[in-house]
């Protein structure tokens, strides 16, 4: 881990941003990109250690080799925890509670189960506009539990939000039909 390297890594003059996919969120410096996993690092983790491009933006855009060559590397490390939290000390941008606090959250994360998670990452994903992309993970929910009304409803949020009125509609009635609970059942009317 290079956690010795470098207090400030790039210099954003005449850089082209890399924009992340899952967020849409455009960023301009390492230390943006930095700031952008640490608060989205659910829906970035692998955009960084999978895909190329953010690394190939890292070495050929900011021209921070070294930097692209000790991510590569970081792909070997086996836990997510730790793999995020190397990235996210590959300089001195947080700071050691910043970084304790996030490996508990992805920690406690990990002991969700796979529903949870993508609830979870729908959720994200409705609060910052990405609705094609929310309903795409609450459809997946829906797969590990047929019955989650909550989620049908948020995929009714997600359509409504795309202006797409008849299949909110649709969403919302399924998630009225299966919602037993009538004080709950109150707030679909």
């Amino acid at each position: 881990m290079a956690t010795d390297l470098i207090l400030v890594a790039s210099d954003a003059e005449n850089v082209k941003p890399y924009k992340f996919e899952a967020t849409n969120i455009s960023v301009y410096s390492f230390e943006q990109a930095l700031y952008h996993c640490y608060h989205y690092w659910k829906e970035s983790w692998d955009e960084v250690f999978i895909k190329d491009n953010f690394n190939i933006w890292v070495r050929d855009e900011l021209n921070l080799s070294y930097i692209a060559s000790e991510i590569k590397k970081m792909k070997s490390i086996r836990s997510l925890p730790d793999r995020i939290i190397a990235f996210l000390s590959i300089i001195y941008y947080f700071d050691q509670d910043e970084l304790d606090k996030l490996k508990k959250e992805i920690k406690d994360w990990q002991t969700q189960s796979q529903s949870e998670k993508l609830k979870e990452k729908g959720d994200s994903l409705i609060a910052i506009g990405s609705f094609e992309k929310a309903i795409i993970a609450y459809n997946a929910v829906l797969t590990y539990d047929k019955k989650n009304y909550v989620v049908m409803n948020n995929i009714g949020v997600g359509y409504m939000n795309l202006e797409k009125y008849e299949k909110a509609e649709e969403w919302f009635f399924k998630a009225f039909d299966i919602c037993n609970d009538n004080t709950e059942r109150s707030l679909y009317i």
